[in-house]
């Protein structure tokens, strides 16, 4: 029996009720994640983007409710040329990509000093949503035409993609090691089904890396 001086918290029913309230907590949680994600797929299957707006595109109120993408200028046009330049070959690489974009005042910066990490470059070239798609990979959701304006055809888009799956390798520098190169190269799990989806041909032994590789690994270099 509890005495005047006894903390409720502190008895088997305090903990039996706590643990109680935790896991009601919890299940609410988890309640909300899943109508918030199941309200997302719904907008994905109207055709609406429903991310992180991708650099080159705004969030606006949608007549139809919600919100809905449209081209930010002249982010965009920046970003329209990069991507059409990597296509037709005109920027050989991903690093004249990066040069290109970090050469332009409105384009968005990663660093302090200016440029851009690889990575960016490679989700840029990488997204679907600039062709007029959208896509969903996380929840097996397959690419499918969008609402908003692309930026580039989806033919474009294609052509990018095998151009990566060949490996494009970094202009050579002085101040890397000549063990090392930059690569970036298509994950066999993820990645393969999504290009074959979309017409690409990929072998099952491209993998995803972006950054540095060593020459004496010859099972991940193309």
């Amino acid at each position: 029996m509890m005495t005047n001086g006894d903390n409720f918290a502190d008895t088997r029913e305090g903990e039996f009720i706590e643990t109680i309230l935790a896991a009601q907590g919890q299940l609410e949680r988890k309640q909300n994640r899943r109508q918030v994600i199941q309200k997302m797929k719904a907008r994905f299957e109207q055709g609406f983007w429903i991310f992180r707006a991708p650099v080159g595109y705004k969030y606006i109120n949608s007549k139809r409710g919600g919100k809905e993408l449209v081209i930010d200028k002249p982010v965009a046009t920046t970003a329209q040329h990069a991507l059409e330049g990597f296509a037709s070959g005109r920027l050989d690489s991903q690093y004249a990509v990066r040069k290109f974009l970090e050469d332009c005042p409105y384009f968005p910066k990663d660093l302090p000093n200016g440029e851009l990490r690889h990575e960016t470059v490679v989700r840029l070239l990488c997204k679907v949503v600039y062709a007029g798609y959208v896509e969903a990979p996380s929840w097996n959701m397959k690419p499918q035409l969008g609402n908003h304006e692309a930026l580039i055809s989806y033919e474009a888009h294609l052509k990018i993609l095998q151009i990566l799956n060949k490996g494009l390798y970094a202009p050579k520098r002085k101040d890397l090691h000549h063990d090392f190169r930059f690569v970036v190269q298509w994950p066999a799990q993820n990645a393969i089904p999504l290009l074959q989806l979309r017409g690409v041909k990929a072998k099952p032994r491209c993998i995803l890396i972006v950054g540095v590789v060593i020459n004496h690994a010859p099972a991940m270099v193309r």
